[in-house]
């Protein structure tokens, strides 16, 4: 078994033992500060590793990853408290940076605080007709939809022809669909 000297963790510059030829840093803490960009207090601290498409960044501990921002919870204030929802408790951000991991932006709650919270905030994403990822149609088809409705056309034959559900056929004509247009 090969032995290996000891080192001086990269970032408190401490001695450590490391078990492994790859260990640069004497504890998970030391690892995770490494990837935070440390500013003013104030200021947003910026995580420099490796981002989800979303801008958070995230973290590998005890072989799994982990959103950065719930690891800096945990090194600063301790464990997050489980919650009876299906989603338990989320890590949310005052400053609504999702790279930030500076621990006094970050606070505590559930789903449907987070979801008030970017209510309040206005950060809610409003994707209308075409502008929505999952949208089918198009505005012309939409128009043509309501015009062959108006001229007797089916729920059936119209969502076959445009490839989608009954369903969306009936709320565009109530207009609860594509009402913008």
């Amino acid at each position: 078994m090969h032995t290996f000297k000891n080192r001086t963790c990269n970032i408190c510059e401490k001695s450590f033992h490391p078990d492994n030829s790859k260990r640069y840093f004497c504890s998970i803490e030391c690892a995770f500060w490494d990837k935070v960009q440390v500013k003013e207090p104030n200021d947003c601290w910026p995580w420099t590793g490796a981002r989800k498409r979303q801008g958070y960044g995230y973290f590998r501990r005890d072989h799994k990853c982990h959103t950065a921002v719930r690891v800096c919870w945990e090194i600063h204030y301790g464990p997050i408290p489980k919650h009876d929802s299906f989603h338990g408790i989320c890590v949310l951000h005052r400053c609504d940076n999702p790279p930030c991991c500076n621990p006094s932006h970050l606070f505590l709650g559930t789903q449907g605080d987070n979801i008030r919270d970017m209510i309040a905030k206005d950060r809610r994403r409003h994707y209308f007709g075409e502008n929505n990822p999952a949208a089918k149609l198009n505005e012309k088809q939409v128009l043509n939809i309501r015009q062959d409705l108006a001229n007797g056309g089916t729920y059936r034959g119209l969502a076959k022809e445009y490839n989608v559900g009954q369903g969306t056929i009936g709320r565009i004509k109530k207009g609860t669909h594509w009402k913008h247009i």
